[in-house]
């Protein structure tokens, strides 16, 4: 993608959106709002591009840009931080928030921190976005179509997490009958219930449970 076609808007200017009349933010000590790449910089983090990438492409491209990567790297960071509008902000905080859950750091990544997760949710907010813009063009269904799969999305996500506990804990079990000779096992699953519900480990008064009750504990927790 050019310069030229992240700078440029619609191309139905009659029918533009008018939150993109946001007033602009400018700190006259922020090396990011006095450079002539403002705008592109701005499009560049709410394009989901990362700090080390844009510090990179105008590292020394601009009379306030003549130091390192990753001292111009900060200067974005803060400047993301603090001067983006509330809409481009927002667009941000959700391509950071879920490319943290995703595990990246995103002060250090060097390629774009956009997942599909992010990108529904951003699908599902310019969806809501737009409702209040009587020039919009968007189609609602599309927006509720992102919103049932990234709702979609979170349940496989409990439910391989679910699938997983569910191993560990047969596993747990297997282990335990393996190792451990069937009378102790009415201790080890009092100790467990101690420790669960927050009681020390000496409040314990073994019972003499058959090798089906035992089980039949272990399987409800109870």
């Amino acid at each position: 993608m050019s310069v030229k076609d992240i700078v440029a808007g619609p191309e139905d200017k009659q029918e533009a959106d008018p939150l993109s009349a946001l007033p602009t933010k400018f700190e006259p000590r922020c090396k990011v709002c006095k450079s002539n790449f403002r705008v592109i910089i701005d499009r560049l983090l709410v394009s989901g591009h990362s700090y080390v990438g844009i510090a990179q492409q105008f590292v020394n491209k601009d009379p306030h840009f003549q130091t390192s990567v990753d001292s111009l790297r900060k200067s974005v960071e803060r400047h993301r931080k603090a001067h983006l509008n509330v809409r481009d902000a927002a667009i941000r905080d959700i391509f950071e928030q879920k490319a943290r859950e995703a595990g990246i750091l995103v002060e250090t990544a060097r390629e774009q921190i956009i997942n599909e997760e992010a990108l529904l949710q951003l699908a599902v907010a310019r969806g809501t976005e737009q409702l209040t813009n009587p020039d919009s063009k968007i189609k609602y269904q599309d927006a509720i179509k992102a919103a049932e799969l990234l709702r979609d999305k979170k349940y496989e996500e409990i439910s391989a997490q679910m699938e997983i506990v569910n191993r560990q804990y047969n596993a747990i079990v297997q282990a335990v009958q393996k190792v451990i000779p069937k009378e102790m096992w009415p201790v080890v699953v009092n100790t467990a219930k101690a420790i669960y519900e927050g009681r020390t480990v000496t409040e314990i008064e073994p019972e003499l449970l058959e090798p089906e009750e035992v089980r039949e504990l272990v399987s409800t927790g109870s």
